[in-house]
């Protein structure tokens, strides 16, 4: 918790960087703005101090957090810094779009689809992040920490994705294929745990 929050401290007083194209909190004068370092294109809605830094500290795996072009605490979605596409079907409250972020790996990051049962933990699909919006979803709905699980362990072109039909079931998960989602040859459903093995 400690190194999180010195993390945001951090990026608020340097340039921070977001693993691959670097992003970073520039100064406007209608609050912050997220930035593409390399040619300057700004992503989503002008942001606080505090929320440009959050964003960028939770940024991995070339995704970051912005807030979408809508009002409420529902306005944040996943970006993909390469492509400059939104990734996911709806926006979400702040820190569930920072926890996806945190957990993105191998392009993929978990996007929400719109299934709202819970508070919106349930409605979650790891997402191809060279696809935009909910074309690069991959299997059906699930707990976002079943999701994090499955994106944190993306690997080799592949991560694990729901076979359940959107219960956000946990025991039937099995490996796709990332760019194509289609099934990894010899793949067995098990647990989301047993899957990111």
């Amino acid at each position: 918790m400690i190194a999180f929050f010195a993390a945001v401290l951090l990026s608020l007083h340097s340039p921070a960087r977001a693993d691959g194209p670097g992003i970073v909190c520039v100064p406007a004068r209608e609050g912050y703005r997220l930035v593409r370092e390399s040619d300057g294109v700004v992503f989503g809605k002008p942001l606080s101090r505090a929320e440009c830094g959050l964003s960028v500290a939770a940024a991995a795996d070339g995704v970051v957090c912005a807030r979408a072009d809508i009002s409420g605490d529902k306005s944040w979605k996943a970006v993909s810094v390469a492509h400059g596409h939104w990734l996911g079907r709806y926006a979400v409250p702040a820190e569930d779009c920072f926890e996806a972020t945190r957990h993105a790996r191998g392009g993929v990051v978990c996007g929400h689809t719109g299934l709202v049962l819970d508070g919106g933990k349930l409605g979650w699909k790891p997402t191809f992040t060279a696809k935009p919006d909910d074309k690069g979803f991959l299997g059906s709905s699930a707990w976002l920490d079943f999701c994090k699980v499955a994106t944190l362990h993306a690997r080799e072109g592949q991560a694990c994705a729901n076979g359940n039909g959107g219960t956000g079931d946990h025991r039937y998960w099995y490996r796709q294929w990332i760019a194509t989602a289609g099934l990894v040859d010899g793949a067995r459903p098990g647990t989301v745990f047993e899957c990111s093995k």
